[in-house]
């Protein structure tokens, strides 16, 4: 089930225009992770329903009704797409906002960019991130 729904969302993704960009992650994000992301970022987290994997849509994350999107296996294999081209390493939050690295809420302390947090290499974290941004993903 989640294998068709990811080569559908694949397919669909290499329809879209020119500037689109698929990238596989080099972390891969628990589902804690990724529902908290998805839940800051105002996005749709779901499960499978066979339980073979995860994802987060986020409508109009570039204001021009093109979508964010993180699908993931149980395989650890991961892949964010975003409308727009991503000029630098973003986080998981990021990614989903379509690369603006700004976290919006106020109601959230903590580092609200990538350079006021940490950087470095990304590994795959297994609680809920430590800034609303989290570690690099991409």
């Amino acid at each position: 089930m989640f294998r068709a729904l990811l080569l559908i969302l694949l397919s669909a993704l290499l329809c879209l225009p020119a500037q689109a960009e698929t990238h596989r992650l080099v972390a891969s994000p628990s589902v804690g992770d990724l529902r908290t992301a998805c839940g800051l970022s105002g996005g749709s987290f779901s499960v499978a329903d066979d339980g073979s994997g995860y994802g987060c849509v986020k409508n109009n994350c570039d204001g021009k009704k093109g979508n964010c999107t993180v699908a993931c296996d149980n395989n650890n294999n991961c892949y964010g797409s975003t409308p727009g081209r991503l000029t630098s390493p973003v986080t998981l939050l990021g990614l989903l906002q379509n690369g603006n690295m700004v976290f919006h809420d106020q109601a959230v302390s903590g580092p609200q960019s990538l350079s006021e947090g940490g950087s470095g290499p990304a590994t795959a974290a297994t609680s809920a991130p430590s800034s609303p941004g989290g570690p690099t993903f991409y």
